[in-house]
């Protein structure tokens, strides 16, 4: 009998989704059956969208199984795509997929670089290794969401979730996450888009057998690299001065700092916004505060 993890149960409950959490052993034996694996345990702290759980294939090559909820349908099809898109070059490397049933068949990787506790500095730096080799141009048909849709995404989001979460942070916080995604809506630019991992952090990062670390849980964005270095300021609240973060960011990328600024900003309060909506804490809470700390608004 699978163990379901007790924040993924928390979060897909708080999302509707019981009959799918209740239908999971079933979906296991299905995808076990039709792999040819056999299923170990259930790996918790690995995200709360998808159950994840260790497995060995007939050939003895340990791989983890990866099932999501229907609701997410569409972000498992644009993470099988990212996967096939980088080929293992800094994200973890796909076997298969089984999009209709919502399943993955990906390469085991060790632990996490917050499990490892890797200091804040090195982790910045690690994993902009990891994406610099998942950065590339790709043909719009790949069907991945763009720059522009994902700011449009957030601004609606963020209204949903202020309302949810009974205002869990003041008015202005939001009008100046709203501003800085509507203002990143506004200068997305083909040209300057690449394949984006869409959300860069240590628990997202898991060391692989050659000792480097590779991303997993990619959201697929197409995006300006300004997207992705986004995500890493809204990281860590409340471990550092998030001006020095975003200058040593940009002086290390040579990306711009203020396009930088507003995507951490609109990400950190949606990130915020949600923690606070699973009772993921003090994690939201942090998060928001550094989002009044350093709001412009």
């Amino acid at each position: 009998m699978i163990e379901i993890p007790p924040t993924l149960r928390k979060a897909r409950t708080v999302a509707g989704e019981t009959a799918w959490l209740d239908a999971l052993p079933d979906l296991v034996g299905e995808m076990a059956s039709r792999w040819s694996l056999e299923i170990g345990r259930s790996l918790d702290g690995l995200g709360v969208n998808a159950l994840v759980v260790e497995a060995t294939t007939t050939e003895g090559i340990a791989v983890v199984l990866k099932v999501a909820p229907p609701g997410d349908a569409e972000k498992l099809a644009h993470e099988a795509t990212v996967l096939r898109l980088a080929e293992g070059e800094g994200c973890v490397r796909l076997h298969d997929a089984d999009v209709v049933r919502r399943a993955l068949l990906l390469e085991r990787l060790g632990p996490s670089m917050y499990d490892l506790g890797v200091p804040r500095r090195r982790r910045h730096e690690l994993l902009l290794d990891a994406v610099r080799r998942v950065w590339r141009p790709v043909d719009s048909s790949v069907g991945l969401q763009s720059g522009a849709k994902r700011a449009r995404w957030i601004v609606g989001r963020l209204e949903q979730l202020w309302v949810q979460t009974d205002r869990a942070c003041t008015e202005r916080v939001l009008v100046d996450a709203i501003a800085c995604a509507e203002r990143r809506a506004a200068a997305h630019e083909d040209g300057r888009a690449v394949l984006c991992h869409g959300d860069l952090h240590e628990l997202n990062a898991l060391r692989a057998d050659d000792g480097t670390f590779k991303l997993i849980d990619p959201e697929g964005v197409v995006a300006e690299r300004e997207f992705e270095l986004g995500v890493i300021m809204r990281n860590a609240p409340g471990e550092d001065d998030l001006h020095e973060r975003a200058d040593w960011l940009a002086a290390t990328t040579g990306c711009d700092r203020s396009a930088m600024w507003e995507w951490g900003t609109a990400e950190r309060v949606l990130s915020g916004l949600w923690c606070r909506l699973i009772d993921f804490q003090p994690h939201g809470d942090r998060q928001l505060a550094d989002a009044e700390r350093f709001c412009a608004a």
